[in-house]
């Protein structure tokens, strides 16, 4: 890369992530029209490698146009660069040096070059990409934070939780308000009509641990806010051809007696 734009705007802030998964974060391309629907409307991968990955984004403040962009990793110097390397913005870049503070605290310091602006103008745009870049790390200090506590070992029971058969109510009411989401055994998990009855799947994406619930269920089929994959609710199956599927944890059982229904492990 050669000499980079003049800065237009510094943003500090420190991010309630370990240095891991901003790299992780960093590397995953495939959340950008997802996670930060508001900022891209779509994203097609060029290349990729360890140290980073070239794509064509579309971006909502230019529809119809396309920017390509170059993100690079440099990890001995703990930063990384996302250019713009044609399409809107060309010449643009952002740089991003990253300063671990603990195992989930790391300092970021965000520099953005911009060609083409000075005086007033360019302090505009620098107040611009400061409130964007708020907004995008919030929703990636969100999504990695939940990553780390997936990978930590879960979700904290809590204290209405039960180890066994866990009541839900009575069958002929709970079957009108299906899909339904409740917290069982320490995670929260889906609840979903199958052939007659209820099962229930953990409400996680078995790609990176992306939230699913009812909020995400249209057509038969849940969808991961975070990437966008989908999945059948009543088979687990993708629905993308991808080889994944739902955890199937439990199943619904009605008790013929008292009519109440009782969600349980799969036997």
């Amino acid at each position: 890369m050669g000499e980079l734009a003049p800065s237009i705007a510094v943003y500090e802030r420190t991010i309630g992530a370990s240095i891991d998964r901003i790299w992780e974060n960093v590397l995953d391309w495939e959340h950008l029209p997802w996670l930060h629907r508001e900022s891209f409307t779509s994203v097609r991968l060029e290349t990729a490698d360890p140290d980073g990955w070239r794509a064509t984004v579309e971006l909502p403040l230019a529809p119809g146009e396309q920017a390509d962009i170059d993100v690079r990793l440099d990890r001995a110097r703990r930063r990384y660069v996302t250019a713009t390397v044609g399409g809107v913005g060309e010449g643009s870049a952002i740089v991003t040096e990253l300063a671990p503070l603990s195992d989930d605290a790391t300092d970021i310091r965000v520099d953005f070059r911009v060609p083409g602006f000075a005086g007033d103008t360019a302090l505009a745009m620098g107040s611009y990409y400061k409130e964007l870049y708020a907004l995008l790390w919030d929703q990636d200090e969100t999504m990695m934070q939940r990553r780390q506590r997936l990978l930590d070992g879960g979700w904290p029971l809590r204290s209405n939780d039960v180890d066994d058969g866990q009541c839900l109510g009575r069958w002929q009411s709970l079957r009108q308000n299906l899909p339904l989401d409740v917290f069982w055994r320490g995670r929260r998990v889906t609840v979903v009509a199958a052939d007659g009855g209820a099962v229930a799947f953990a409400s996680e994406c078995p790609h990176l641990g992306g939230p699913l619930d009812v909020r995400t269920i249209e057509d038969g089929c849940v969808t991961c806010p975070w990437h966008g994959y989908r999945f059948d609710v009543t088979t687990g199956r993708s629905a993308d051809g991808r080889r994944l599927r739902l955890a199937a944890v439990g199943r619904v059982r009605v008790d013929d007696a008292s009519g109440l229904a009782y969600l349980e492990l799969q036997r």
